[in-house]
């Protein structure tokens, strides 16, 4: 569960419990939160300037982004980490690839930070920063079952904020994992700023409503910043049809890959389409996006052209062995048509077609115990563009929804998911999914970018 701004929790309620916003779908609120708005420029921390706006956009686009996104829950994470303090990493089970990769090279600190308030008991475990973000693992305890959590702050400050410049978007996902335990990763990325020193004490500030009562709870650590931070800024500029791209400068550490960049295209009245970027290596391999790191300088509109400045997007590490990368934009439309389809869930061999988004081919169904395993190869352009691809569905009507337990890129637009589903039938089970139309991609004004 995603829960950024107690204007939305008070607004949307249990309805946004289970949602799980994609990078696309996040998108999409966001264009609509822009159309709403009169003014020319705007900033996409849609939190903050757009309050006023947020409640009746993001109730429209829920219904959206719910036909486009199943729900995210965690299966995988609660069985895992039920054994909490025994698990060995929060980050390793539930992270993104970068957290994973950090916690791998041995870069992650082990935090033991404790915070009370009440009968609850917070612990920071893990810790990590690398310049462009701070991502901790924690673990909420009651004494009493947690029937009702929701995050209604979650923010980091430290006293080198200021002279930095920062701008900051700050997320942070949790799991039930047991009757009286939450555990979940909260993240910090850094937006527009200078360069952070080595070393920096940070005051992680989290308030929690668990069962209608407010819980606030503050810790004070120091961190250590890791290294290898390389810089690129290879101004390439590509034209096509009175459109024009800029890749301005490429961060990347062991965890992150920032991209900076700037884009200008003709005005349109109707602006019903999204403008998105991909990142690709020469392999062939899409880099998945962090959640919640898109930012936007500014747009401005001018001889009637639209042009949006001091774009900053966020994916996962790069390995060091790549040679280059290419930045491709794709356009996005938002009303595209949905065509959901149910059918009987056959197991192994059954084959999904997705539309535009490619193809998936279910190789394996295996039990352990109550967890149910299923490897499927994805056939896509688009791998990380949705949480789940599909849902199972019991002949009651509940739906079970899958939890990604590993990703393997095998070659271009070819990847094997294993996802894992807790307490699941075996038999009498439906499977549904969507069909949908592809984003259009900028093929004309993709940039490589060389690395090497």
């Amino acid at each position: 569960m995603k829960n950024d701004s107690k204007v939305i929790k008070e607004s949307i309620g249990e309805v946004m419990k289970d949602a799980h916003f994609s990078q696309i779908d996040r998108q999409k609120v966001l264009l609509q939160v822009k159309n709403k708005n009169e003014e020319k420029a705007y900033h996409h921390n849609f939190v903050i300037l757009y309050k006023k706006y947020i409640v009746t956009t993001i109730i429209a686009c829920l219904f959206i982004s719910l036909m486009l996104t199943f729900p995210k829950l965690s299966p995988t994470l609660a069985n895992t980490l039920s054994s909490i303090p025994f698990i060995e990493s929060i980050f390793k089970a539930y992270g993104d690839g970068g957290l994973k990769k950090g916690k791998d090279s041995q870069l992650v600190s082990n935090i033991i930070a404790t915070s009370k308030s009440n009968d609850v008991e917070m612990t920071i475990e893990e810790a990590i920063y690398d310049g462009e973000r701070i991502s901790f693992s924690y673990v909420v305890e009651s004494k009493k079952p947690i029937k009702d959590y929701q995050i209604d702050n979650l923010n980091v400050s430290f006293k080198e904020e200021a002279r930095a410049g920062l701008g900051k978007l700050t997320d942070g996902n949790y799991e039930l994992v047991t009757p009286n335990k939450v555990a979940g990763i909260g993240t910090v990325n850094f937006i527009k700023h200078k360069e952070l020193p080595k070393e920096i004490e940070v005051h992680p500030y989290y308030a929690v409503v668990i069962n209608g009562k407010y819980e606030i709870f503050q810790f004070e650590f120091k961190l250590t910043k890791t290294e290898n931070l390389e810089i690129m800024a290879p101004m390439i500029t590509r034209q096509s049809n009175e459109s024009e791209f800029t890749v301005e400068e490429i961060k990347r550490t062991p965890i992150t890959t920032v991209v900076k960049m700037s884009f200008k295209r003709p005005l349109t009245k109707k602006d019903d389409k999204i403008l998105m970027f991909r990142l690709i290596t020469n392999e062939g391999e899409v880099i998945p996006w962090i959640y919640n790191t898109h930012g936007y300088g500014g747009i401005t509109i001018k001889d009637n052209m639209e042009v949006v400045d001091s774009i900053q997007e966020s994916f996962e590490g790069l390995d060091e062995n790549t040679d280059s990368v290419t930045i491709q934009p794709m356009i996005v439309n938002i009303n595209s048509t949905y065509n959901p389809i149910e059918e009987p869930f056959r197991g192994k061999d059954t084959n999904l077609d997705i539309g535009g988004w490619g193809k998936i081919n279910i190789i394996g169904v295996k039990y352990t115990g109550n967890v149910m395993t299923i490897t499927y190869e994805l056939n896509s352009p688009f791998p990380f563009s949705h949480s789940n691809y599909f849902t199972l569905k019991d002949r009651k009507g509940k739906v079970y929804y899958g939890a990604n337990k590993s990703i393997t890129f095998k070659e271009k637009d070819h990847y094997i998911f294993e996802e894992e589903y807790m307490n699941i039938p075996k038999k009498e089970l439906t499977i549904e999914y969507m069909q949908e139309e592809a984003p259009e991609i900028l093929k004309d004004l993709e940039i490589e970018v060389p690395l090497k």
